[in-house]
């Protein structure tokens, strides 16, 4: 890309982000083979899809990464399974809600 840049232009370009999106439109049109190709995953049972689970212990609600499919990058929040979660004492309904109505 660097080759291409000073190849067409005698000074340093003034929109440098537009021709290096141009160039790289370029190249993913003539290498079409090459292209990244997203793979559909078959669903997490564990997690909510996202590679993150939610639960709850004594009312308080805590986050946490799956451990099984480590789909989430965030950083800071720990990694866990599920089934050594729920054998901790969390659970994915919040306590005392159940049966409860959203509305009057």
């Amino acid at each position: 890309m660097s080759e291409q840049l000073r190849s067409r232009h005698e000074a340093f370009p003034r929109n440098l982000p537009l021709e290096m999106r141009t160039l790289w439109q370029q190249w993913l049109e003539d290498h079409p083979q090459r292209r990244a190709r997203r793979t559909v995953e078959e669903a997490c049972p564990d997690c909510d899809g996202d590679g993150l689970i939610s639960l709850y212990r004594k009312g308080i609600r805590y986050l946490f990464r799956c451990g099984r499919c480590k789909r989430s990058n965030l950083n800071g929040v720990p990694v866990r399974l599920l089934i050594d979660l729920e054998a901790r004492g969390y659970s994915l309904a919040r306590p005392g809600r159940e049966g409860r109505q959203a509305h009057g």
